[in-house]
């Protein structure tokens, strides 16, 4: 028996031991201390490479089954009829993976095509046509090619179209972009290319044409990209100004994701500057900046102008009770919000200066920690019209509780009236406060809508607030009746106040007293 010792005279060695002066010994050892197993019989091996077969590992049952050819040559007919079947079967696995793949590649081409990504489009064409397509697979590649051909010509077409978008002509600037925008799809891709250039004309103009096409998604990331890329520098204010006049959201949350983690200060305060005037900053943006706030990071006036920008879009004014706030802070962020009127105070007290101090009381003021003060000095610039026994300048005379014509301002005529006021010097312009014309049986007289304006010289194009303030009560000390219009923080020397509509049309209208408070 195999492992016993067939002397009979002595003992067998303990394992291992190995009996140098007996050959027959050794190999007997040998034998008892290797157990090879035997190899796996021709019909297993055949049987393994059916189970590849089976789960579908094509390329290592192809190369087993070559070693098995060999072994075919000397099998029985039914050993050799069986790999004939196992052939057969991966044969069918293969064809039918092949065209699977095809496919894909045919589906890929038309969605490059699609998507006007053409160079990718004949490199998936390509891979078709290399794999021995079936007929019909042959001429839906030939309809893709034709189809790719098409749009190159239209692209070689839209190559002048894009020459003259980096004109500095207006005129040739709104024909190639009205040229681009008729085959939007094949000019998104040169556009692209276009917001790389160093042509500063060039990326604005396409940075424009872009925001028209209003698809947000496909749009902002490419052009806050603009931001992104320091080497970008000339062209960072027409990208700020591109994405803050698109009407869409979608930029908010990639801007402060940018300007939280831009690889360069710079980028993280343009990117920031960009969020202070989109539609969507993010909910949670005031408590995300609040670590660049506490900093004296070269961000902060940035940081301080995207928070105040989120305060104001999204009623957060109550810092006191969060209201507004809507989301889960946590332990760190309620700490900091906590100081966060004391780090505003510092930041805007006494002997401080520059744009951080002017940001740090814009967003105090707005959080409701720090009242606006009226502003001092005052003066009419010009008003649309007066009555000389109730001058424009009595808006301004410091009195609203009177009833007495000298007192208030009248302005002759049914057309909605308007007056400039001259701060002095410039200002951070908080809100205005209106007290509408007092005249006994006369209140009817005064505005109902106004717009105000403001602006660093007396031609003020734009309005920046607008709002309804309350009709006068007709009587004398009877209390305060002001209206206050919110201002969104806006700096100028001028204030003009324009009327759209009166309580009721009678022949006149004007006001009391005018307050404007800032800082």
């Amino acid at each position: 028996m195999l492992g016993c010792n067939r002397s009979g005279d002595q003992p067998a060695p303990a394992t291992g031991a190995v009996d140098e002066s007996d050959p027959s010994k050794s190999d007997t050892t040998a034998s008892l201390t290797t157990e090879s197993e035997p190899a796996p019989s021709w019909n297993d091996r055949l049987s393994a490479v059916e189970g590849l077969v089976e789960q579908g590992e094509l390329d290592e049952a192809r190369r087993r089954l070559a070693e098995l050819r060999q072994a075919a040559r000397s099998a029985d007919d039914e050993p050799a009829t069986r790999l004939s079947r196992v052939e057969s079967a991966l044969e069918e696995r293969l064809a039918a993976r092949a065209d699977t793949e095809r496919e894909r590649w045919l589906a890929e081409a038309q969605s490059a095509l699609d998507e006007r990504r053409l160079e990718a489009a004949q490199t998936a064409l390509r891979q078709v046509l290399n794999a021995a397509p079936t007929v019909s697979q042959r001429e839906r590649a030939a309809t893709v090619k034709l189809a790719i051909q098409e749009r190159q010509k239209v692209r070689r077409d839209l190559a002048g179209a894009m020459q003259m978008l980096a004109s500095s002509k207006r005129s040739e600037v709104r024909a190639a972009q009205s040229r681009l925008r008729d085959d939007a799809k094949d000019a998104f891709p040169l556009l692209c290319e276009a917001l790389s250039s160093d042509d500063a004309v060039l990326v604005a103009n396409a940075l424009e044409l872009l925001r028209l096409f209003n698809e947000p998604d496909r749009t902002f990331p490419l052009m806050i990209g603009v931001l992104a890329r320091g080497s970008q520098r000339e062209s960072w204010p027409a990208a700020i100004r591109e994405i803050q006049k698109a009407a869409q959201p979608g930029a908010g949350g990639l801007l402060l994701e940018l300007g939280l983690r831009g690889e360069t200060p710079e980028v993280r305060s343009v990117a920031l500057t960009a969020l202070a005037g989109v539609i969507d900053p993010p909910l949670g943006s005031l408590s995300a900046l609040l670590p660049l706030i506490y900093a004296d990071g070269a961000e902060l006036p940035a940081a301080l102008a995207a928070a105040l920008h989120t305060v104001e879009v999204h009623h957060q004014h109550d810092l006191t009770t969060r209201r507004g706030f809507d989301l889960e802070l946590t332990r760190d962020e309620e700490t900091l919000l906590a100081g966060l009127a004391d780090r505003l105070a510092a930041l805007a007290g006494p002997g401080a200066a520059g744009e951080p101090a002017r940001a740090a009381m814009s967003l105090a003021v707005a959080l409701r920690q720090i009242a606006p003060a009226p502003i001092a000095g005052i003066k009419v610039v010009r008003s649309s019209g007066e009555d000389p026994a109730s001058p424009a300048a009595a808006v301004v005379d410091g009195v609203w509780d009177s009833i007495e014509l000298g007192k208030l301002w009248r302005q002759p005529g049914v057309s909605p009236g308007s007056i400039v006021l001259d701060l002095g010097a410039e200002f951070t312009v908080a809100a205005v406060r209106i007290w509408n014309f007092n005249e006994p049986a006369g209140q009817h007289r005064g505005w109902k809508e106004i717009q105000v304006f403001v602006s660093d010289t007396p031609t003020l194009l734009e309005p920046i607030a607008q709002g309804v303030i309350s009709a006068a009560p007709g009587v004398a000390a009877a209390g305060d009746y002001g209206t206050a219009i919110q201002v969104p923080f806006v700096r100028g020397r001028y204030v003009k106040l324009q009327a759209k509509s009166v309580w009721r049309v009678d022949g006149s209208s004007g006001l009391s007293e005018v307050e404007v408070l800032g800082f």
